[in-house]
């Protein structure tokens, strides 16, 4: 399914966002997911974010060592 049939048939928009990265960072054609340079250790460090609201209630998160 493409992120734009998510995007009007899916269950919600982030829902569809996140399925449209995920296919950019699997598709070779594309730099999404490999475009940090690296640290002291040796390791790409990069970060990404998805924002959610309703209303006033705002939440974020941190996470590391992630694989897609």
């Amino acid at each position: 399914m493409t992120a734009e049939k998510r995007a009007h048939d899916g269950p919600s928009a982030l829902a569809a966002a996140t399925h449209a990265v995920v296919q950019l960072e699997d598709c070779p054609l594309f730099n999404s997911a490999r475009g940090a340079v690296f640290t002291r250790d040796g390791l790409n460090q990069l970060e990404a974010s998805v924002m959610v609201s309703r209303g006033r209630a705002k939440r974020g998160v941190g996470v590391g060592g992630l694989r897609t």
